[in-house]
Parts: C-alpha cells; sequence; structure tokens
C-alpha cells in the first residue's frame, strides 16, 4: 500500500514538473510574442515618420512648383483684372520665402 502511495506521489511530482515545464514555455513564448510585438510597432512608428517626411518634401515640391509658375508670369502680358491678382501672389510668394516683394512704384 505505501509503494502504491509512493508511486502516486513521485507520478504527481513528475506531473507537477511537466506543468511547470510548460509554464515556463509559455511565458518565454509570451515574453518573445511581446517583444516581436514591441520590434514591430517600433519599426511602425519609423516607418510613419519616413512616410510623414516623404509627404512633406511633396508637398514643399508641389508649391515650389506652383510658386515658380507665378513667379515666372510675365505681369505685362496678363489682362489687366489679373495683374493685381499676380502681383499680389508674387508679393506672398516673395514675402513666404523671406525676400522683399516687388515695390509699387512699377505701375
Amino acid at each position: 500500500m505505501q509503494e502504491k502511495s509512493e508511486k502516486t506521489e513521485q507520478k504527481q511530482d513528475q506531473q507537477m514538473v511537466e506543468i511547470l515545464s510548460r509554464k515556463d514555455e509559455k511565458i518565454k513564448i509570451q515574453r518573445d510574442l511581446f517583444n516581436l510585438q514591441k520590434k514591430h510597432m517600433k519599426m511602425s512608428v519609423q516607418q510613419k515618420k519616413k512616410e510623414n517626411a516623404i509627404r512633406e518634401k511633396e508637398s514643399e515640391a508641389h508649391l515650389i512648383s506652383a510658386e515658380s509658375s507665378i513667379m515666372s508670369i510675365d505681369i505685362e502680358k496678363v489682362p489687366p483684372y489679373l495683374k493685381n491678382y499676380y502681383l499680389g501672389m508674387q508679393r506672398q510668394i516673395m514675402e513666404r520665402r523671406g525676400f522683399s516683394g516687388p515695390s509699387n512704384n512699377e505701375d
């Protein structure tokens, strides 16, 4: 009877060791998963920053292109009703870029 009790106890001990081993494996897997998710989030944040930087550069390129078109308008060749519009736009561009705008004495 005592021998049977010892075998049962040994079996329970073995099962407990297996359970603890599996729990350790589960914790390791969860830790690895957490580290992978953290790494993925960092990469995602870096990717978003790169995408934002690219969008900013594209936006600046479009703005420069539009400003270039406006600045290259020959004011003497536009219809009179558009002259003040283009002069105002050119003045705004020059001010935004840090230059003084054309004087009003040119009229």
